[in-house]
């Protein structure tokens, strides 16, 4: 699967390009490190991630695949 596709087909891409289906998240790096921070935080508090939970770069952008995150509680900071 290219880095730029979605296991379920959709395009990471430039928010600019209208065949663009997801693009980066807002906040840039800051919020990808932000968010990687509670994914790393629930597994290491016994949840796993079912899909996703990795980041990749493209057009000068990086992304953070979709992610799924099982049996987490509200003890953990993801949720």
């Amino acid at each position: 699967m290219p880095s730029s596709q979605s296991r379920h087909g959709r395009r990471f891409g430039n928010p600019l390009d209208p065949q663009t289906e997801l693009g980066p998240l807002y906040g840039g790096p800051a919020a990808i490190n932000y968010l990687m921070e509670l994914v790393e935080d629930a597994v290491a508090s016994g949840a796993r991630i079912e899909t996703g939970g990795i980041t990749f770069e493209k057009d000068g952008f990086t992304f953070l695949r979709p992610t799924l995150i099982t049996g987490a509680t509200t003890r953990m900071r993801v949720m």
